[in-house]
């Protein structure tokens, strides 16, 4: 279980590196589990979620779903807030707000008898769109628009406001209705104008960019250039082959993700007026709906429920004839590489490859590996020592200057410059490489004896100052700084014998994972104990480590934790459900 878990905490941190999958988790709307189709979405920044579905109305507050009862008998299909209220459509044409518990009609928005198709809203202004044209209501007034006032088309699918424009996405392109005085002015842009489909269903606008993404129904993405009200056609190799676009939710200023009729969730990356499409196939699932949390996650409406997908921060690397159990280390080298052991066997995996390279066979158990910035992999064995692969030449020796690394246990291996620390079950062994990488000598034998608080240390780390950190067993944990050793007890904050692991964040902030002691912070030459989300802080942490990015992930016996020092949001992943997802977004570290 413990190497199951830290061999999927590295498959976090990598996965960006590799060809892999985001991990989803489907929640079904009743207790029977019965598919409810789920057509809108709307996220409020607390951490609410509101569904429009075929049953009505429904709030998710990340582990409950809530109806609110109606009268009206219709599939609810349309969600936004409008002057501080949630304001639901029906596919009969009838809007309703939501209350405390049920749904309350609101006559004086509805759209009688016309199918409504969404809702768009911004300030006092709210559009309710149908197959009859567009109503704009604002301050008890309101304007219909239609192709009796102009329009290109009476069936609008979505309504963008703009502060200077009204942006209209119809069965015959996009119309574009400013004001002049008194006077409605409407443009028009279609095929002629460069869309590459006349029928356009979704607008949404590019952060921090004068761009509005566009998705048709057949022609698949184009981009509008707000500022000349000009279409922008995006290359791409291939034609679109994934269907009709039924949402963009765009993360970035060049990244956005795209929700399909046909089966698919799209990641999309632009380089200018270029696009790059990497497509995620879910069988016989439809995407109404994408919203993205304040934790990352995105939360996908589809003809079954309601989807949650990891996309933006997690992902699996499928291999097939691997087995995690069988994992016993991992690591990856400066160029990207991943290097992982299947017990006596290591294999390498190139970066956006899924087919592993088998690079040899050892006489034991490999237990860790540790590749240096010289282009070396340091390899340790359960009974056969220390070895050291070349990864150029592919050429490998054993290290035999002492016997606790030619024939011992290796439990970690760390390093720094041409420094190589090796902990056996006998202490730790100080190693340099000489500036060709050819020879290595021993430097030191760390042990109880010359200072350390412990012979059997469970991990190594050395941190970017060049200090050596050691988890010890029955030592807690004991610095080493090129001098001498630092023991932290008590007296220092730190209230736990047996620490498993070690890490050190963007920000230089150390964390020590422990025996039932939780998580402990290192911070200006004290150690503090983090309280959980549960106010407990009694309890075991196999492994912390950090990425690249900031986070921090602590694996427990509960799951994996990741934590955003950032965003001071956690997520929690567990086994639930072969990899389950836990979807509350809140504080877990005070």
């Amino acid at each position: 279980m413990l190497r199951f878990l830290i061999v999927l905490l590295f498959l976090f941190l990598s996965f960006r590196t590799v060809s892999q999958v985001p991990f989803t988790r489907e929640f079904r709307l009743n207790e029977v589990g019965s598919p409810v189709g789920v057509n809108d979405l709307l996220y409020e920044p607390g951490g609410f979620l509101w569904l429009a579905t075929d049953d009505g109305i429904y709030s998710f507050n990340g582990s409950e779903f809530k109806s609110y009862a109606d009268t009206i008998n219709a599939a609810a299909v349309a969600l936004t807030r409008y002057r501080g209220q949630i304001i639901a459509a029906y596919e009969n044409g009838s809007v309703a707000r939501v209350a405390k518990s049920r749904v309350i009609d609101a006559p004086a928005f509805s759209a009688s008898d016309r199918e409504v198709i969404s809702l768009g809203s911004s300030g006092n202004i709210l559009a309710v769109n149908t197959e009859a044209g567009t109503t704009l209501y604002a301050w008890n007034r309101y304007l219909q628009l239609n192709k009796s006032l102009g329009l290109s088309d009476d069936f609008v699918y979505e309504t963008e406001i703009r502060s200077d424009k009204l942006l209209l996405a119809t069965d015959r392109g996009i119309n574009i209705i400013t004001r002049n005085g008194g006077k409605l002015i409407i443009g028009y842009l279609d095929q002629h104008s460069g869309l590459p489909d006349n029928i356009v269903r979704v607008l949404a606008a590019v952060p921090g960019a004068d761009l509005t993404w566009i998705g048709t129904q057949e022609g698949g993405l184009a981009l509008l250039d707000d500022k000349r009200n000009r279409i922008v056609p995006v290359r791409m190799q291939g034609s679109w082959a994934w269907g009709q676009i039924n949402d963009i939710l765009p993360v970035s200023a060049t990244e956005a993700w795209v929700a399909t009729e046909a089966d698919y969730l799209l990641r999309i990356r632009r380089y200018g007026d270029s696009i790059d499409v990497v497509p995620y196939t879910f069988e016989n699932v439809r995407f109404n709906k994408l919203v993205l949390d304040k934790a990352g996650n995105i939360w996908c409406a589809t003809n079954y429920g309601l989807m949650l997908c990891t996309a933006l921060y997690a992902g699996q690397i499928r291999l097939s004839d691997f087995r995690l159990d069988h994992v016993s280390s991992m690591t990856c080298d400066p160029e990207g590489t991943l290097w992982f052991t299947q017990q006596q066997h290591l294999f390498k995996l190139a970066a956006g490859s899924t087919k592993p390279e088998r690079i040899l066979q050892a006489k034991a158990t490999i237990t860790s590996l540790f590749a240096d910035q010289a282009g070396s992999l340091w390899i340790g064995t359960y009974g056969e020592g220390l070895h050291r692969l070349h990864i150029n030449s592919g050429k490998t020796e054993k290290i035999q200057i002492v016997r606790s690394l030619t024939d011992g246990h290796i439990l970690s291996i760390s390093g720094t410059g041409r420094k190589v620390w090796v902990a056996s079950l006998n202490g730790v062994e100080e190693l340099a490489s000489s500036a060709t990488g050819k020879e290595v000598t021993l430097v030191r034998h760390h042990s109880r004896a010359s200072g350390l608080s412990s012979d059997y240390v469970y991990q190594l780390y050395a941190d970017r100052k060049g200090k050596l950190w050691m988890a010890t067993d029955g030592g807690g944990v004991c610095m080493y700084d090129g001098e001498r050793y630092h023991i932290y007890d008590s007296a220092a904050g730190f209230d736990s014998k047996v620490v498993y692991s070690l890490a050190e964040d963007r920000s230089g902030t150390l964390w020590a994972g422990t025996l039932e002691k939780g998580l402990y912070r290192f911070s200006e030459g004290r150690w503090k104990n983090m309280d959980w989300v549960d106010g407990s802080s009694q309890r075991n942490i196999y492994s912390v480590t950090a990425g690249k990015d900031g986070n921090l992930f602590v694996v427990t016996p509960e799951g994996i934790f990741q934590w955003s020092s950032e965003k001071k949001q956690y997520r929690l992943f567990n086994r639930k459900l072969g990899m389950d997802i836990d979807s509350v977004s809140a504080e877990k570290v005070r």
